[in-house]
C-alpha cells in the first residue's frame, strides 16, 4: 500500500512537471510567433512607406522616352531615376528648391547631359556618379563626360581662376581623338571650345562664350595655352572672362543688359603711358565683383628691378583695391584700400637691381627718386 501511494505521488509530480514544461514551451512558441508577426508588420510597413515615398518622388520627375524634362520636387539632394538616359536643358531649374540643391546623383543609365541641365543650381557642390555609369566622372569639383565633350563645374571650383585651372587639369585625360568640340560650363556660362589635333597634346581654342543670354564669338579663337592667364568666374549679376598677360589683356563682362569689353593692351609703350591705370577684376568672398587698379609702370617688369624705372617717390601711389557697381552701362569703381610703392616693394632692393641692370651713374635711391621726380609725372 505504501509503495502504491509513493507511485501515485511520483506520477502526480511528473504530470505536474510535464504540464509546466508544455506550458512554458507553448508560451515560448507563442512569443516567437508574436515576434515574427510584429517584425513582419514593421517590415511590410517600411516597404509600403518606401514604395509610397518612391512613388511620390517619381511623381516629381517628368520623363519622356528616357529624357528627364523637369524636376519639381523640393529635395536638396536629388537622385535621378535609373530609367533616365538623358537630362535636358534646365531640367532642375523649375524645382522650388533649385537654388538650394547641393547634390545631384545621376542614374546608372544617364548617357547624355545638356550643357544647360544644371544651370540655376547656384548651391550645387557635387554631381555623384554611381557605379555602373561609365559615361561620366566627377572629381575636383567638375563633372566630365568620358569622351571629353562636356565639363560642368560646381561651386567647389567657382573662384576667380580655380574652375578653369581644374578644367585644364582634366582635359588631358578626358579628350579622345574623335572629339572636335567641347563645352565647359561654369555656373550660368558656357564656353565652347575647339580641339586642334586632340589625339596628341591638344591645342585648345575658345571659339565662343554664352552667359546671361548673350553670346560672343571670337573671330580670332582664343588659345588657352601660352604666356597668359585665363580667368572665368561668375559674380553677383555678371560673368567675367579675361585673358591676361601680366594683368594686361582683354576682359569681357556679361550682364543681362549686354556684354562689356575692356581692352588695356593699347598704348603699352611705357615711355608715354607709364601712369596709365590697369584694371583687373576678381571675385570677392561674398561673390561680389572686386577690382584692382595698378599703375602700368608698377606691373612686373621684364627687366630686373625695372618696376622702379619711373618711380618718383617713396609715397607715390601704386595700386588700390575696391568693389564694382554699375551705372547703366558703365562700371563704377569704389576704392576700399590704397597702397603706395613703399607698401608693395622694397625700393632699396629694386634700386640695387636696377642700378646693376642699366649701369646707373646715380649711386643712391634718394638721388634717383629726386632725379625721376623732375623727369616724370607722379602717378595717382
Amino acid at each position: 500500500m505504501k509503495k502504491l501511494d509513493r507511485k501515485i505521488i511520483n506520477d502526480s509530480s511528473n504530470i505536474k512537471k510535464m504540464k509546466e514544461y508544455f506550458l512554458w514551451r507553448y508560451l515560448a512558441v507563442a512569443a516567437c510567433v508574436c515576434l515574427i508577426i510584429v517584425v513582419s508588420v514593421i517590415t511590410i510597413q517600411k516597404i509600403l512607406n518606401r514604395s509610397s515615398e518612391s512613388q511620390k518622388t517619381k511623381e516629381f520627375f517628368t520623363i519622356e522616352n528616357g529624357v528627364l524634362l523637369s524636376y519639381t520636387g523640393t529635395d536638396t539632394n536629388v537622385v535621378i531615376p535609373d530609367t533616365v538616359t538623358a537630362i535636358s536643358a534646365d531640367a532642375l531649374k523649375f524645382s522650388p528648391s533649385a537654388a538650394l540643391i547641393t547634390t545631384v546623383t545621376l542614374g546608372k543609365s544617364v548617357k547624355t547631359i545638356d550643357e544647360q541641365a544644371f544651370m540655376g543650381l547656384n548651391a550645387l557642390k557635387a554631381i555623384n556618379v554611381p557605379k555602373g555609369n561609365n559615361c561620366f566622372d566627377f572629381s575636383d569639383g567638375i563633372l566630365a563626360s568620358i569622351d571629353g565633350s562636356l565639363y560642368i563645374s560646381t561651386v567647389a571650383t567657382q573662384s576667380d581662376s580655380d574652375a578653369f585651372s581644374a578644367f585644364l587639369g582634366k582635359i588631358q585625360s578626358g579628350v579622345t581623338s574623335n572629339i572636335k568640340f567641347s563645352h565647359f560650363v561654369i555656373d550660368n556660362a558656357i564656353l565652347t571650345m575647339h580641339f586642334d589635333e586632340p589625339s596628341y597634346d591638344p591645342n585648345l581654342f575658345i571659339t565662343s562664350l554664352t552667359a546671361f543670354g548673350h553670346t560672343i564669338t571670337f573671330s580670332d579663337p582664343t588659345a588657352i595655352y601660352g604666356n597668359f592667364t585665363i580667368q572665368a568666374f561668375q559674380a553677383q549679376n555678371c560673368f567675367v572672362f579675361s585673358k591676361l598677360s601680366n594683368s594686361v589683356g582683354n576682359t569681357w563682362i556679361f550682364r543681362t543688359d549686354g556684354v562689356y569689353s575692356f581692352d588695356n593692351t593699347s598704348n603699352y609703350t611705357l615711355d608715354y603711358a607709364y601712369n596709365d591705370s590697369i584694371v583687373t577684376f576678381f571675385l570677392n568672398d561674398d561673390r561680389t565683383l572686386g577690382y584692382k587698379r595698378t599703375l602700368r609702370k608698377y606691373l612686373q617688369s621684364q627687366a630686373v628691378g625695372g618696376e622702379i624705372e619711373f618711380c618718383t617717390g617713396r609715397d607715390e601711389f601704386c595700386c588700390e583695391y575696391g568693389s564694382v557697381s554699375w551705372n547703366e552701362a558703365s562700371p563704377i569703381y569704389i576704392p576700399q584700400s590704397s597702397y603706395t610703392v613703399s607698401d608693395v616693394f622694397d625700393l632699396n632692393e629694386l634700386f640695387d637691381k636696377w642700378h646693376q641692370t642699366v649701369n646707373l651713374k646715380i649711386d643712391t635711391l634718394d638721388e634717383f627718386l629726386t632725379f625721376n621726380a623732375k623727369k616724370y609725372k607722379k602717378g595717382n
